[in-house]
């Protein structure tokens, strides 16, 4: 409350480093980008971002966009979660799906130039078992998908529906806006944003400080 815009945050559990699919994941996170980009306006001039971050024990799939306003909110969350239902049910285009594999393929490529890449990838593959799940060479595990994998791993993540939604903005304006959708919980909307009306307490006063009982 009281800053400008209004920051949106979706996250779902993800995959961990050792899964097998996770190499589709961070291709779905690069068509759920792009689609989200194309279908919200808002986003053309706003900042945003959709991820799949795997770690150890799991994983999160999140995506992340500051708007303009709370309306703007409502219609950024609405737009991912049809891309979402869109993925779960059919796969991408083989053109998004070229696009998002060259592009990940490139970071990964670029990655492997630095001076510690041998030893980060020697390092990912002791620590997470990547030999082990068959992902010890990303690049090669780009190579082997086809679309439909990239379907099959968004029903893994989304199909059951457990995608947590969080806006930060002015909590009046939001809760008019998501009203319709249920289960919406405000936290903070009760403390003060005017400054003049949240004054200290006054020091007691010299005399009453010092009185006896």
């Amino acid at each position: 409350p009281g800053a400008p815009g209004t920051e949106v945050r979706l996250a779902a559990r993800g995959l961990s480093r050792a899964d097998r699919d996770t190499a589709a994941a961070s291709i779905l996170a690069s068509i759920v980008r792009e689609r989200w980009r194309a279908a919200a306006p808002e986003l053309r001039e706003s900042p945003s971002a959709v991820r799949h971050d795997a770690h150890a024990l799991g994983g999160t799939f999140t995506l992340s966009a500051s708007v303009r306003s709370s309306k703007a909110a409502a219609d950024v969350i609405e737009s991912a979660r049809t891309i979402v239902r869109t993925l779960i049910t059919t796969p991408p285009s083989n053109t998004e799906f070229d696009a998002a594999r060259k592009a990940l393929l490139a970071d990964f490529q670029r990655a492997t130039q630095v001076p510690d890449a041998l030893a980060e990838k020697w390092l990912d593959a002791y620590t997470y078992f990547s030999s082990a799940a068959g992902t010890a060479d990303p690049m090669r595990a780009l190579d082997s998908l086809t679309p439909a994998d990239i379907q099959r791993v968004a029903a893994r993540i989304f199909r059951d529906g457990q995608v947590a939604s969080v806006v930060v903005g002015d909590a009046a304006q939001l809760r008019e806006e998501f009203a319709h959708t249920g289960g919406v919980e405000v936290q903070g909307a009760g403390v003060a944003t005017d400054p003049k009306a949240a004054k200290p307490p006054s020091p007691p006063d010299k005399n009453e400080r010092f009185r006896r009982p």
